[in-house]
C-alpha cells in the first residue's frame, strides 16, 4: 500500500490541505458514503474559513506600514521648515555678533585716540636746555621718556652715525650754558623737510625726550606745520 493510501496521510491532507484530503477520501473509499460526505463538508468549510481569515489578516501590516510612513513623512515635512530656518537664524546671529565686535573695536579706537594726547608737555628749547644744565637728575624725573612739543631756533643741521638731526639753540648769549636740544629724525618725509630748513629758522618739533649726553637728546622727531 502506498503512503497516500494510508489513513494517516488522508487525515493530514484533510487538516492541512482539504481539497487533496477530500479527493483521497473519496478515491480510496476508506469510509462509508455518509461519513465521507460529512467529513468532506466539514473540512471544506474549515479550509475556506482558514483562507478567508488569512486573507483578511494580511492587509493589516500594510496599513500599519502606510500609516507609519505617512506619519514619518508628515513629521519630516513639519520639521523641514525649522531645519531651513535654523541656518538663517544662525547667520543672522553671526552677522549681529560681527557688527557688535566691529562697533566695539571702533569705539575703543576712538576712545584711545581721544585719551592719548599728541604730546604730554610743551616746552621751549631754552627752557629744556636750562633744566638739564641746572640739575640733570631733576630734569630726568620731569622730562625723560615723555613726548614733548618743543619750540626753538635752529642752530645746526647735520648727520651723525647715519642719523639726521636738527639742533635747537639754548639761546644763551652769556655762554654759561653749552647744552642744546638735539632732535633726531627717522621718517623720510620729515628728513625731506629738513632739506628745506636753514639755520635761524623758528620751528616746532614733537619728539620723545631721551635725556642728556652732550646735548638733550630727542628721538623720533617730526615737525609741526
Amino acid at each position: 500500500m502506498k503512503f497516500y493510501q494510508k489513513s494517516w496521510f488522508i487525515w493530514l491532507s484533510l487538516i492541512f490541505f482539504a481539497p487533496l484530503g477530500i479527493i483521497l477520501l473519496w478515491t480510496q473509499k476508506k469510509y462509508k458514503p455518509v461519513p465521507r460526505v460529512i467529513l468532506s463538508v466539514f473540512f471544506l468549510v474549515f479550509f475556506i474559513c482558514v483562507i478567508a481569515i488569512g486573507g483578511s489578516d494580511e492587509p493589516a501590516p500594510s496599513n500599519v506600514a502606510n500609516n507609519t510612513s505617512s506619519n514619518v513623512t508628515t513629521s519630516q515635512e513639519t520639521k523641514t521648515p525649522n531645519n531651513e530656518t535654523q541656518p538663517k537664524k544662525e547667520e543672522e546671529q553671526t552677522n549681529d555678533t560681527e557688527k557688535t565686535a566691529v562697533a566695539e573695536v571702533t569705539q575703543e579706537t576712538t576712545q584711545a585716540e581721544q585719551k592719548e594726547p599728541e604730546y604730554e608737555i610743551e616746552v621751549t628749547a631754552k627752557e629744556l636746555a636750562d633744566e638739564f644744565n641746572d640739575n640733570e637728575i631733576r630734569a630726568n624725573q620731569n622730562y625723560k621718556g615723555k613726548i614733548a612739543k618743543i619750540s626753538g631756533e635752529i642752530s645746526d643741521i647735520g648727520e651723525v652715525l647715519g642719523q639726521t638731526y636738527v639742533v635747537l639753540s639754548n639761546e644763551d648769549e652769556s655762554f654759561s650754558n653749552f647744552v642744546d636740544v638735539q632732535c633726531f629724525f627717522k621718517d623720510k618725509d620729515e628728513i625731506d623737510k629738513i632739506a628745506q630748513k636753514n639755520k635761524g629758522d623758528k620751528v616746532v618739533i614733537i619728539g620723545k625726550i631721551e635725556g642728556k649726553s652732550l646735548n638733550v637728546s630727542v628721538k623720533n622727531c617730526r615737525f609741526v606745520d
